[in-house]
């Protein structure tokens, strides 16, 4: 592969795409690998067969900003919440064929419009307040809720050294594996080894179609 410098345009899997002249990476032909990164860096959208195959929803939270959620050091793991009712909600730019992944009415992750082999990636914004020195946060996703396979994963540990207000942006990414994972729900939770209170600012949900 060489460096060009020119005007491009690409067919992607029968989909052009046209971008601006700048330097550019030109990967061999029939390489979408290469293409699909390429076109991700410049915040381009992937088509195969003139269908969309990166998406994102974006859910707002209004419901712990005037009622946080609250963990205690004996209470275990807490579900987080979000009404997706802020005005910075948007999901107008979901993949082909997916209208959600997040169900507001059941408080739950909804992967049955995904195909096996999909990621998502997840960027999580939360406030809490720990009340005690020292004090551990955890959050995790149950994966698979109400299916024998069902099963947990934490993607966030930290400790604070002095109590107060934290503010968190934390990303976790996972791919839809099984059956059972796709057309079953799962839910984002977290604990705490005191007490705290903990603001869902919202999360983004970005999705890649296998």
């Amino acid at each position: 592969m060489s460096y060009i410098e020119k005007k491009y345009e690409y067919l992607v899997d029968n989909s052009g795409v046209t971008a601006g002249t700048q330097k550019w990476l030109r990967p061999a032909i029939g390489d979408p690998m290469v293409v699909s990164g390429i076109l991700s860096d410049l915040g381009l959208t992937r088509t195969v067969d003139g269908e969309k195959k990166y998406g994102l929803f974006d859910y707002d939270d209004t419901g712990t900003t005037t009622t946080p959620i609250s963990l205690t050091s004996a209470g275990g793991y807490v579900y987080l919440t979000n009404n997706e009712l802020g005005v910075n909600t948007n999901k107008n730019f979901p993949p082909a064929g997916v209208t959600d992944v997040w169900d507001a009415s059941t408080q739950q992750l909804d992967f049955s419009e995904l195909t096996l082999g999909s990621k998502v990636e997840y960027r999580i914004d939360v406030a809490f307040t720990t009340t005690s020195p020292n004090q551990k946060i955890e959050f995790a996703m149950d994966f698979a809720i109400g299916d024998p396979i069902a099963f947990p994963k934490t993607f966030f540990n930290n400790e604070y050294k002095a109590a107060g207000l934290n503010e968190e942006t934390i990303s976790f990414t996972h791919y839809i594996g099984s059956e059972a994972v796709k057309t079953n729900p799962a839910k984002f939770k977290a604990r705490s080894d005191g007490n705290c209170s903990l603001i869902v600012n919202g999360w983004v949900a970005f999705v890649t179609l296998y």
